[in-house]
């Protein structure tokens, strides 16, 4: 768990300097709505999402989330 928040954070630091955005792929099976993948591009995380859809009953998730920003009560925050 600890090598996979590591990677999280050094690709989210390096959409962070270009773009200020990701796509972030997750299936919503589970109680920890797992993240599958994170992206820096629609199209990336759009094909991925294809691909992985299958694995799951209900399918998967995606969208496209500014860096620093988080779900409170229903109501997405931006801490910049």
């Amino acid at each position: 768990m600890d090598a996979l928040l590591s990677w999280m954070r050094k690709s989210l630091e390096r959409f962070r300097t270009r773009k200020g955005y990701v796509w972030i792929v997750q299936h919503d099976e589970s109680p920890h709505d797992t993240i599958l993948g994170v992206f820096g591009d629609e199209q990336s995380a759009s094909d991925y999402a294809d691909v992985m859809g299958f694995q799951f009953t209900n399918g998967v998730i995606w969208g496209k989330y500014k860096i620093g920003s988080r779900v409170d009560s229903r109501e997405e925050r931006s801490h910049d």
